[in-house]
Formats: structure tokens, sequence, C-alpha cells
């Protein structure tokens, strides 16, 4: 072949030349160059993407610890409330207290498992012919005091027996501890 190439004149000669010098370029880029640029471009998506789930990751420890030191706090704050705490008395004594334990239709406590250390404990409270502002100084009391108590659900409706006073249902919860603790209501 290449004898037949010197037997050519000197302008195709240049010719051939040229032309399998290109298609050689174009052969030597498709498999070394292209194939670099392509992998490079696939690279740079492939970090942006991971420095993407790096900020993620960053975000969620973020919260993690955030969460496992509320979680610590909690924890704090049920080590120092009283031993034989039992929400269903509490809200009982508070009510007496206030004067409207005479209002209370019925207290229902539940328990439900937050899973091998923590349960919450659930006291749902219906309160008829009661003011306003007897609801008020309950709900507050709930809510003041240090015994992680928490009001989770509350409906107020006009009393149909009792113009001008309230029927009121609410459902007061907190965690208790299940390690070493017997759950009482």
């Amino acid at each position: 072949m290449f004898k037949k190439i010197k037997k050519l004149p000197a302008k195709e000669r240049y010719l051939v030349i040229v032309v399998g010098a290109f298609v050689l370029g174009i052969i030597v880029f498709q498999l070394f160059i292209s194939g670099g640029i392509r992998r490079g471009k696939t690279l740079q998506r492939i970090i942006a993407e991971k420095e993407n789930e790096l900020a993620e990751m960053r975000q969620m420890c973020g919260e993690y610890n955030e969460m496992k030191k509320e979680m610590n706090d909690v924890s704090k704050r049920l080590s120092k409330r009283d031993g034989d705490f039992a929400i269903f008395s509490f809200l009982e004594q508070t009510a007496t207290d206030l004067q409207i334990r005479k209002h209370i239709a019925y207290m229902k406590p539940s328990f439900s498992s937050l899973g091998e250390d923590y349960a919450e404990s659930i006291v749902e409270v219906k309160l008829n012919a009661v003011t306003l502002n007897q609801i008020n100084k309950y709900l507050f009391e709930i809510e003041k005091t240090e015994n992680l108590l928490n009001i989770k659900r509350l409906d107020i409706k006009a009393s149909s027996q009792n113009p001008g006073y309230l029927d009121v249902v609410f459902e007061v919860s907190t965690l208790v501890t299940l390690k070493g603790q017997v759950m009482t209501g």
C-alpha cells in the first residue's frame, strides 16, 4: 500500500497523507480525548451531587444533634420530676385548687408507647358549664408546671344546656420513662 502511495504524484500523495492524518486524529480524539472529556463532565456532575449530599448530611447531623440535646434536656427534667407523679392526679388536684372539679364530666387516661424507653401518658378531660376565665386559668396551671405537660388537643363549644358557659374537651399529655418505673394514671 505504501508503494502505491509513493507512486502517486506529489500533490495526491500530500492529500492522502493529510486525509490519513485527519482520520487518525479523529480516531485518537474519539478513543482518548473525547472519552476523557465525557468522563470529566460525568465526574463534575457526580462531584456536584456528592457536595449536595454532604450539605444535606451536615444539615441532618445538626438537626440530630439538636434533637439529641432536646431529648437530654427532657430526660433531665423527667429525672427531676417527683417519682410518684401521675398526670391524672395532678389534673384532679389542679381542678380542686381552682374550684372547678365539680365541672369535670370525665377524665380518660391512656398510654401510648414511644419505644423502649418512653411512653406518652394522655388524659382526655371534659369540663361542662365553665367560663372562659376558668378554663383559661386551668390550662395555664397545666402548662406552667415543671412536669412537662402539654395540651395536645382543645375543643371549646358553647354549652347547649347553660347559655353563657362553655363545654370543653382537651387532652393533656406528658412523657414517662419506662426504665424502672411503673406507669400509673
